[in-house]
């Protein structure tokens, strides 16, 4: 989900290192300090108290290494809690990894991550990861749930969503109530619905295991359209068609320990939840306005509000975030397309969840422009985004506007390159440099650099290489740059997470993104 994104890779990084230590030279002997950082995860399990774990993190990533003044360091994992960089000379430096290729899917290559700063010993500031340590998980298909829960919702329609959560295994995964095969639309019933089991979590495909305390629940939610039928100015207003998920009904679900490769019995009794009605005043002109400076002519917009349940409540904690509402409002499109403007729009959420939390708002708006891939047929969206997070009770005082502008002036080798611009033979080395936000105080920037394949008239951006830096200047490395390919840059603002730190302590966080256009070596 998109406010995961927010966090720093770093966070993964100290969890999942690796090397085995070998003999290495003192620090006396070449010069330079160390730079440290612990593996160590504490968790906080369903009704139970808070645990540390360290796992041998080498299986998980095939880079890690510092590049600083001309040297390579590689990373050491103690053998006991820690990784180490020696003898790493004093000032800024450039750590460099990437997570390991899955073996299932080589197609599935990892975008290598630098992560620059001066820091020399990373601190876990009281990181905390919701659920508990050591869930068995699969990466192999196979594995699937048989749905069973009474009552079934009454009049599903076939935008509506179920979700299955484990807050003790953290993980969660959505299924349309019309998934073109078994989905329980007619006649209304959940027996037996045979759906694989490929959540999303920090633990793989994880195996629930109800024998270990493991929580599942089974949430309904119910599609509608923010107004039913539109008339008068409603009817030429974006907000009036925005698509609302709201949770309605959620069913604590009883089951087996899950098993790999088999088809797991889970079932449950629905009961509705009852909704809380929060106002949330989206500007979404404001959003515009500062948006238009990446992309002055956008060709579309959408807005987006989320309520979410995040597992933490003095602080925020590291897991999955199950959805309480959703909301899209989409532009309407034309010859001179409408933008969804400001509106008030009455969310209606709760959760019914016992493992506690905090409800927190996700709101925001995103631009695209189309740009065409020179010497092809394809096409590609070029976006450029402002969105705001906070607790809901904070959201709600105050329209939302934007608090973070996106970087300006996004350049390449110091020539300015706007989304509906090309430019050609930047070298396999180039260096892109922007101006920080207008509005707002950033904490850092993520450099984001995508090439273009295109396949059968398709344009595909692949990742290559995401950059963290508090600089607004970088120059890539060649090895990111894929000869012959268009490329492209998004560059993020973050406001809330500082870069050094692995573990954000408010649940205030910002972020706005700019876009350059297509550019190759």
């Amino acid at each position: 989900m998109v406010k995961a994104s927010a966090r720093p890779f770093l966070c993964l990084l100290l969890i999942h290192c690796g090397g085995a230590k070998e003999d290495s030279e003192t620090d006396s002997e070449t010069g330079g300090e160390p730079v440290v950082a612990p593996v160590v995860r504490t968790y906080r399990p369903l009704n139970s108290a808070e645990v540390e774990h360290v796992q041998d993190p080498s299986p998980e990533l095939d880079v890690l290494e510092i590049f600083a003044e001309g040297s390579t360091i590689p990373g050491m994992f103690d053998g006991d809690s820690t990784i180490e960089f020696m003898s790493v000379p004093a000032g800024t430096y450039q750590l460099h990894y990437r997570y390991s290729t899955p073996a299932d899917d080589p197609s599935a290559v990892r975008p290598d991550q630098i992560f620059e700063t001066d820091v020399r010993t990373f601190g876990r500031f009281e990181a905390i990861y919701a659920g508990r340590q050591n869930v068995a998980s699969t990466e192999t298909s196979g594995t699937s749930l048989a749905i069973s829960a009474t009552p079934a919702p009454q009049a599903l329609s076939y935008n509506d969503l179920f979700e299955v959560y484990s807050y003790n295994a953290d993980v969660l995964t959505f299924y349309f109530a019309d998934d073109g095969q078994n989905a329980p639309l007619f006649p209304g019933t959940i027996d037996n619905w045979i759906v694989d089991w490929q959540p999303g979590g920090a633990n793989g495909y994880a195996l629930v295991d109800s024998s270990a305390g493991d929580d599942l629940w089974l949430s309904y939610y119910r599609w509608s359209q923010l107004v039913p039928v539109p008339s008068g100015d409603e009817v030429n207003d974006p907000w009036s068609y925005a698509h609302v998920y709201t949770l309605s009904a959620a069913a604590p679900m009883s089951f087996p320990p899950m098993v790999e490769g088999a088809t797991n019995p889970i079932t449950g009794e629905f009961v509705e939840v009852p909704t809380v009605t929060t106002p949330l005043d989206i500007r979404g002109s404001s959003f515009l306005s500062v948006l238009q400076a990446s992309i002055v002519e956008p060709e579309d917009m959408i807005c987006r509000v989320y309520v979410f349940l995040e597992p933490g409540e003095e602080h925020p904690i590291i897991g999955v975030t199950p959805y309480l509402t959703r909301i899209f409002a989409l532009s309407i499109p034309d010859v001179n397309p409408v933008f969804p403007g400001d509106h008030v729009v009455d969310v209606q959420s709760t959760h019914p969840y016992p493992s506690g939390g905090t409800v927190t708002g996700y709101a925001g708006c995103e631009v695209s422009k189309i740009v065409a891939i020179p010497e092809t047929t394809a096409e590609v969206e070029l976006e450029s985004a402002s969105y705001v997070l906070n607790r809901l009770s904070v959201m709600s005082q105050a329209p939302v506007t934007p608090k973070l502008s996106p970087p300006a002036n996004l350049r390449v080798n110091g020539n300015l390159l706007p989304p509906v611009a090309t430019r050609e033979d930047v070298g396999l080395a180039p260096t892109i440099s922007f101006l920080p936000p207008e509005l707002g105080s950033p904490d850092y920037y993520q450099i984001r650099l995508a090439a273009v394949e295109v396949n059968a008239g398709i344009a595909e951006p692949v990742t290559t290489l995401v950059w963290q830096t508090t600089q607004t200047s970088v120059t890539l490395p060649e090895w990111a740059m894929r000869p012959g390919l268009y490329h492209y840059v998004t560059v993020t603002a973050n406001a809330g997470l500082p870069l050094h730190r692995i573990y954000g302590d408010t649940h205030d966080v910002q972020t706005a993104s700019a876009v350059t256009g297509l550019f190759r070596p």
